[in-house]
């Protein structure tokens, strides 16, 4: 028996002597105001009130067939004509036992079933003295009554402790429901930084390694272009501490501003010093882009190029934005080799990007050229979700 059940059990035993011991002294009491007519007291009474206290620790596991011991010992008590007393309290303390762990229905039925045994029992034991029906009435009304109260007690108790169980239920779903809420924010968040720590180191050490690679190439026949190429790699290197600080500090809770459409052009230049030229055309009427819609914009262009540098080993590339009523369509094709541009689709970079267009309710493709090239096209609506 495992603790908590048998610290149960052990204040059930108690419980059961407290009840004994209260149905002796009562019925001890009663027994000097009643004998005669009724019999008084002897060892069969006093096993019958022992018997009627002794059955209930098993009220919880057997309900049932607690109530129907205990009446069946109240009766057996009656017909052999001891005095009135506490026995009844026997079988209200079972009548509401059973109550508190069945349903209604069933209480209800038990319910019946115990006035029946009970008057019947007492219709037997006061038809043999005459003239005594209305004492009989009185006896009916009164077990009936105390069935009745402590089943209502009993009902009572059983709704308000259902009522607490289903409450603990919601408390205990919300609690759940929040923590998986905060579960997929982390994890978004993660995503989201994962993103821009990506776009900013991916996008800066490929201009880099293209601008050292120059670097090497004209070392020994043009040095006053290695100075160039040096000074390239120092303000690419600036502008990914920047942007890298920016995402860490977002890392740490603090506010993520990330770039805006004004910074494509420190974009493009930072690309085209690494020997790429990049043209930048607007089309359409502009109209004010949300922050993350300009964030998601500067991204998606920042992955492309990097894509272009990196894979395609492009030396041009045309980026055009064209906006019109319904939103806003970014395109990036670039000369790259065939040979060397990704798979369409593929990559963390284009999953990135896909991500975060479909973070706004857009969509973006990514496909080599016919011919030779890549094209990366994105469309994000005029109001982002």
């Amino acid at each position: 028996m495992s603790g908590v059940a048998g610290r149960r059990w052990r204040w059930e035993a108690v419980r059961s002597v407290a009840v004994a011991v209260l149905l002796i002294a009562g019925s001890v009491v009663a027994s000097r105001r009643q004998v005669p007519p009724r019999h008084p007291l002897d060892l069969y009474a006093y096993l019958l009130l022992v018997a009627a206290a002794a059955v209930l620790p098993w009220r919880r596991r057997y309900p049932s067939g607690v109530l129907l011991a205990s009446l069946a010992v109240a009766a057996a008590y009656l017909l052999l004509g001891y005095a009135y007393g506490p026995v009844f309290l026997a079988t209200a303390y079972a009548m509401y036992s059973l109550a508190v762990a069945v349903p209604l229905p069933r209480t209800a039925l038990m319910f019946v079933a115990a006035v029946v045994v009970m008057v019947l029992a007492g219709e037997i034991q006061f038809r043999a003295p005459p003239g005594q029906h209305a004492d009989w009435a009185v006896f009916a009304a009164a077990w009936t009554g105390w069935f009745l109260v402590s089943g209502w007690i009993g009902v009572t108790v059983r709704l308000w402790r259902s009522r607490g169980t289903q409450q603990r239920e919601l408390r205990q779903q919300r609690d759940r429901a929040d923590d998986e809420r905060l579960r997929r924010e982390v994890i978004e968040e993660r995503l989201r930084l994962s993103r821009e720590v990506h776009d900013v180191v991916g996008h800066s050490l490929s201009v880099i390694s293209m601008q050292a690679g120059a670097a090497l190439h004209v070392f020994d026949r043009r040095p006053d272009e290695v100075h160039e190429a040096l000074r390239a790699i120092q303000e690419s290197s600036r502008t990914a501490f920047a942007d890298l600080r920016e995402a860490l500090n977002a890392m740490r809770g603090a506010d993520l501003a990330g770039p805006r459409l004004s910074d494509l052009s420190r974009l493009i230049d930072g690309t085209a010093r690494a020997g790429v030229t990049v043209d930048l055309a607007e089309s359409g009427q502009p109209w004010p882009l949300p922050p993350a819609a300009e964030v998601a914009v500067y991204r998606i262009v920042q992955e492309a190029l990097t894509n272009a540098v990196r894979h395609g080993r492009a030396s041009a590339v045309r980026v055009r934005l064209s906006y019109a009523d319904d939103g806003l369509s970014i395109e990036v094709i670039d000369n790259g080799a065939p040979a060397s541009t990704p798979a369409p689709g593929t990559g963390q970079g284009i999953k990135g990007m896909r991500e975060r267009a479909g973070d706004l309710g857009g969509r973006l493709t990514a496909e080599p050229v016919t011919g030779g090239g890549f094209r990366v096209h994105a469309w994000l609506p005029a109001q982002p979700r």
